[in-house]
């Protein structure tokens, strides 16, 4: 069985949208010995660049934000 990941952080991610339009989004990071998981949601107060079109952007900040490897 495999174990139960830990969350390390929950947090709102703040992060620039199209034409540097403030945007935001809610990141939770969990652990588990060998894998990092990492889940980002939209959240409602998000009034910017939504997090699907944003998506490549954001994987790419919270990976050099919190120095993960990127898959």
């Amino acid at each position: 069985m495999p174990e139960k990941a830990i969350l390390i952080e929950s947090r709102k991610f703040d992060y620039p949208g199209y034409y540097e339009c403030e945007s935001h989004c809610r990141v939770r990071i969990y652990f588990q010995p060998e894998q990092t998981i990492v889940i980002v949601s939209e959240t409602e107060t998000n009034e910017g660049t939504s997090v699907t079109n944003m998506a490549e952007e954001i994987s790419t900040l919270v990976a050099y934000q919190y120095e993960l490897e990127a898959a």
